[in-house]
């Protein structure tokens, strides 16, 4: 059993949707880890959440958000349109709504004293942590250490979040975390996959190629599948097979070797390997990626504008 103090600890999701769904069943299955004594302790904050907050704004959503909470064995309140009095109630509160609402949630009255002091934790795509502050205080910025100031830390974890294999680039707080700010900030999206940290100014970049490149990937995946299907075999023999071996790749990757190297020890001289890459060359695929980087990256900016 994990020594982890029990306490009053409250962390809320504000614009609990997919992405916040996904955080809080990661959450919440790394706490029955600790629990169980399945996890090292010395990792984990002094405090840990002890209740949790989903908020959202529509009643349907509210209905659907407690039923698959429920379903994922997650024990967490969900509320509606009570975003200042969760925040009021918490200890960490995770912003996960769509960039349009930033506005409104964040200038909403009572939301300034609610945050302050707290550490507030953006996952909204595109949004600065100086243009969060902008919304929240207008003109007067309190000074860091002050009683109203709120520690915002910007990250983009990734659709895998669920699964605990979401790759997230959280980005260098300026000025520093308080450390139990800091150590909660790792262990929460630790608690979903693995974690890098940036420069601010490298955040929006960061965002698409751990946020978005799923999406890419998973293009590029369905294409192969239906090259499969094409020639006689069945989808989901296809598609295990594809991404079993897309997975392999990855993993060869993140064990040391290149891209490059991957391809080169697949591509025999003359081979069907060989032949799928130059059709693939010839389709400017991989300029194409490229090419998607760069314009996702600049509507992220323009959507934090």
């Amino acid at each position: 059993m994990a020594s982890t103090k029990e306490n009053d600890f409250t962390l809320a999701v504000l614009g609990c949707g997919n992405m916040g769904t996904a955080i809080l069943c990661g959450l919440w299955d790394s706490l029955i880890s600790l629990k169980e004594g399945a996890v090292d302790e010395q990792n984990t904050p002094t405090e840990t959440p002890s209740r949790f907050l989903a908020c959202v704004h529509r009643s349907f959503t509210a209905e659907h958000l407690k039923t698959k909470l429920s379903e994922e064995g997650v024990s967490a309140e969900v509320w509606q349109g009570r975003n200042v009095e969760a925040a009021q109630a918490s200890k960490v509160i995770i912003l996960c709504c769509e960039p349009k609402s930033i506005s409104e949630v964040l200038s909403e009255e009572g939301m300034r004293s609610a945050l302050s002091g707290k550490l507030l934790l953006s996952i909204v795509a595109g949004a600065s942590s100086s243009k969060l502050a902008k919304l929240l205080y207008g003109s007067s910025l309190p000074k860091v250490g002050d009683k109203e100031y709120c520690y915002i830390v910007r990250t983009n974890p990734n659709t895998a979040s669920a699964l605990r294999l979401s790759s997230t680039p959280i980005s260098n707080p300026d000025p520093p975390l308080p450390p139990a700010f800091a150590s909660l900030t790792t262990w929460v999206f630790e608690s979903i996959g693995s974690i890098t940290y940036l420069p601010e100014d490298l955040l929006n970049v960061g965002g698409v190629v751990a946020g978005s490149s799923p999406a890419f990937f998973a293009l590029a995946l369905e294409g192969v599948i239906e090259g499969a299907i094409a020639h006689g075999m069945d989808r989901e023999q296809a598609t295990k097979l594809i991404a079993q071996a897309m997975k392999g790749s990855a993993e060869l990757v993140l064990h040391g070797q290149s891209p490059k190297n991957v391809w080169e020890k697949v591509a025999t001289p003359g081979g069907g390997t060989a032949m799928g890459l130059d059709c693939l060359r010839k389709g400017r695929v991989q300029e194409t990626f490229k090419v998607a980087v760069e314009k996702a990256t600049t509507r992220l900016a323009e959507l934090g504008q």
